[in-house]
């Protein structure tokens, strides 16, 4: 268990990995499966009492046999079903950014033949819960594989070693860097990071990005949770649904929490990393509203707004 705790804390410490209350990870011991509780960080993991223990044949008796996206416990993750699910010891989930940037500028035959090349299984973008779930065992029965890339969403690793998990996920980051520059993305990320709010405004990381392309293309599921706000050029505050820009700052219309801002720079880095290229994958805005209104969001807003 130390161990688990040790790495769970270890993936988020990247926010390339994890941002946030983002990502879950899970351990089946003793007959109990020990998965992270909604709304809580895994920077958490070795300070804090974030997993919950569940009798594990329970549990799984719950979600094979249950069709809805009906949760065992409201306060467990949303990806609860996925590490109950998934057979190993261990099941990783984060959001790697470079993933969910890939989804953004591929065309989906593309990644899907790259993924399938390195042993990777590729799901489409489905709803986190239960369906998303369900659809990861369907796809695993044509694999013999234990990584699943998430479009638009991340990415899924299960295993028996838990630092084997931890050396994958440092080689997949290393295998992305075959479709984007990871350098840049380093680069960027540290420049972002170090963008400081004052006055409800922040400098503008990219004056030559016209942020307008990218209304309504929500490019992961905590992008329409967190930052719903569409962008407008100009510096005349609008109104709290608008984020302004122009091309010395960017300019916020209300108080934001540490968790919208924290999204908000992600939503900043993905963006400058697609910068003039066009977006092939995304979540439309029937989908992304349809996710903020649900029970499990709503949880989630509640302890981090």
């Amino acid at each position: 268990m130390k161990s688990f705790y040790q790495y769970s804390k270890k993936i988020s410490d990247n926010f390339l990995l994890v941002q946030g209350p983002g990502g879950n990870t899970s351990i089946k011991s003793g007959g109990h499966i020990y998965v992270k509780k909604s709304g809580y960080s895994l920077m958490e993991s070795e300070s804090k009492d974030i997993f919950k223990k569940i009798d594990y044949e329970r549990i799984l008796h719950f979600y094979k046999n249950n069709d809805s996206e009906k949760k065992y416990k409201q306060s467990l993750s949303i990806e609860t079903p996925l590490h109950v699910l998934l057979p190993s010891k261990y099941v990783f989930h984060y959001h790697s950014l470079s993933s969910i940037i890939i989804s953004c500028m591929y065309q989906k035959k593309d990644i899907d033949n790259f993924l399938i090349k390195n042993e990777i299984v590729p799901i489409p973008y489905i709803r986190p819960g239960a369906k998303l779930a369900k659809k990861v065992i369907e796809e695993k029965k044509n694999y013999n594989f234990k990584n699943y890339f998430l479009y638009n969403h991340g990415f899924v690793i299960e295993g028996q070693n838990v630092q084997y998990i931890y050396k994958s996920i440092k080689d997949i980051e290393v295998l992305f860097s075959k479709l984007l520059d990871y350098n840049r993305l380093s680069k960027l990320n540290k420049i972002i990071q170090g963008l400081k709010l004052e006055d409800n405004k922040i400098i503008n990381p990219n004056p030559e990005l016209n942020y307008e392309e990218f209304n309504n293309l929500y490019l992961f599921p905590d992008h329409h949770v967190f930052v719903p706000q569409q962008f407008k050029s100009g510096r005349l505050v609008s109104s709290n649904s608008i984020i302004n820009f122009d091309s010395d700052f960017i300019y916020l219309n209300e108080n934001i929490s540490e968790t919208q801002f924290i999204y908000l720079k992600v939503v900043l880095l993905v963006f400058n990393m697609i910068s003039e290229k066009k977006v092939f994958n995304h979540i439309d805005v029937k989908a992304a509203r349809s996710l903020s209104n649900s029970p499990d969001e709503k949880l989630r807003k509640k302890i981090n707004l």
